[in-house]
């Protein structure tokens, strides 16, 4: 995990930032890259102890999809789009209510 405060104070060590407004600015670079992600998906990259984590390639395919495998599991890990489709695939017969007889 990464916490926000200590990513700026690297990037100003490392000389990759001239000042804490400019490290915050490569920081929420990387946020819109999808490189990086708040821990809860709550936060924009803040110079606050907040915790931060790499994102896998699999999520990248999922938030990003470049190939068709990947919208479809964008799709399929979706759940209202997931429902959606099952409902307008299944047949209308299953819907249907019968009386008792």
């Amino acid at each position: 995990h990464l916490i926000g405060s200590e990513v700026v104070d690297w990037l100003l060590q490392q000389r990759v930032a001239k000042d804490r407004r400019v490290a915050v600015a490569y920081g929420r670079e990387l946020l819109r890259k999808a490189e990086i992600i708040h821990c809860n998906r709550g936060h924009d990259f803040k110079d606050e102890p907040l915790f931060y984590r790499f994102v896998s390639d699999y999520e990248k395919g999922l938030m990003n999809p470049k190939t068709p495998f990947q919208y479809v599991m964008r799709v399929l890990s979706s759940p209202p789009l997931m429902f959606a489709l099952l409902f307008a695939l299944l047949p209308p017969i299953i819907f249907v209510v019968h009386p008792p007889q």
